[in-house]
């Protein structure tokens, strides 16, 4: 058994990964990141293929999907932290930066190194694409985005569009997670826990339900588009460990009130205001409590095999898609081909679907699996070292044998 399944959590041994996953989680992130994807490409599908107007609807959610992707980060940071970390000292706090960087960081800089090299080679060759290089790639903001501190401050520019959320991502954790963990283990009343959630969910909803006037005003708007659901995840999580698996139709109700509010919000205030804003993010709260449920009908599917492989792959799909739409748009720009015959035009969508899927595979399995081994290899010479006072004041490290 894993280290959380022999501890006091009341859901610690249903349906989780031996890594300390719950397996819906990795399957509801899988959905997010497509659901990002097609909220990026969704213009040049519809171009190439008109028909999928008919789906244009999804687009109004799609931002929010983002919200979804960081309130789970959020949740599953306690939810690991509540079996390695026993104690928040220093040594542990530098321990857990170190996880976060070895699996955010070597597959962030990859993209970015390999996008540096898409732009001196267009710049070389002089190749025509749709977007001004100076302006949308400036080498000025490369330094900063290297160390992931490019959206710490206002008015940065993003070479891969999808990291500024991993750099508002990198913040939280070296500065956000202390006092939330210092949260979820002192407060154990759940009605306060809940007033936390619904503080933060107004104060989210009153920043988006305004548009931002000038530089500082959209920067604040979009890292909270990070912080605010990370913290809410991380007090969803207080709530769901000191509580009990509800009974199957509460379970169900709860997942099916969470996702018709997130695709009705629009409905019942189509300019998203501060009430459509609310509903969304309390939907997106009741998904992630059914699917931590293991009664739930979201539970059961994301589960599934298809959903948790996609999900593991999330985080390569996440920061490869903006790199296959780059290459794809300079060898298969969508409108020149909007006029050609079906043919042609499911085949360029086809070639759009290969480069997407591509690029996430290889940086994957190419990357992120063997930084995967790297990070266990790293976690079991940590664990093997074992403190203990010898001869009174002295104390010796010792590997366990």
């Amino acid at each position: 058994m894993s280290d959380l399944e022999n501890n006091d959590l009341p859901l610690a041994a249903v349906g989780r990964h031996p890594g300390g996953r719950i397996l819906a989680f990795d399957g509801i992130r899988g959905v997010a990141a497509i659901y990002i994807v097609w909220g990026h490409l969704c213009g040049k599908f519809m171009v190439l293929l008109p028909s999928l107007t008919a789906l244009s609807w999804l687009i109004r959610r799609s931002n929010f999907a983002v919200c979804l992707f960081f309130l789970i980060s959020g949740f599953l940071t306690m939810l690991v932290s509540e079996y390695k970390i026993k104690k928040l000292t220093p040594k542990s706090y530098l321990e857990f930066i170190a996880g976060r960087f070895l699996r955010l960081y070597p597959a962030y800089l990859a993209a970015l190194l390999l996008l540096v090299v898409m732009v001196c080679v267009a710049r070389v060759i002089r190749l025509r694409v749709n977007v001004p290089l100076d302006v949308c790639f400036p080498w000025a903001s490369l330094p900063w985005e290297m160390m992931m501190l490019q959206n710490w401050k206002p008015g940065s520019v993003t070479w891969n569009y999808p990291a500024w959320s991993i750099s508002v991502l990198w913040w939280c954790n070296l500065f956000l997670f202390p006092p939330l963990l210092f949260v979820v283990r002192r407060v154990t009343d759940w009605r306060l826990l809940a007033l936390m959630i619904v503080f933060l969910t107004c104060v989210y909803a009153s920043i988006h339900s305004h548009s931002p006037v000038d530089e500082v005003g959209y920067w604040i708007f979009t890292i909270s588009r990070v912080i605010f659901p990370f913290a809410i995840g991380a007090v969803l999580f207080a709530i769901w460990r000191i509580g009990q698996v509800p009974p199957r139709w509460t379970a169900n109700l709860a997942a099916t009130g969470g996702i018709g509010g997130f695709f009705g919000a629009h409905y019942l205030s189509p300019g998203m205001g501060f009430v459509a804003t609310g509903i969304v993010i309390t939907s997106l709260i009741l998904v992630v409590l059914s699917a931590g449920w293991p009664n739930s009908f979201i539970y059961l599917l994301m589960k599934k095999p298809l959903f948790v492989s996609l999900g593991k792959a999330s985080y390569s799909v996440y920061l490869s898609h903006a790199l296959a739409e780059r290459i794809a748009g300079a060898l298969m720009p969508a409108h020149s081909y909007a006029g050609q015959g079906l043919a042609i035009r499911l085949a360029v969508f086809t070639g759009y679907l290969v480069l997407l899927a591509g690029g996430a595979a290889g940086f994957y399995f190419v990357i992120e699996r063997f930084c995967e081994r790297l990070h266990r290899i790293w976690a079991r010479k940590l664990s093997s070292i074992r403190i203990r006072p010898v001869d009174g004041d002295q104390v010796q490290a010792r590997a366990c044998g």
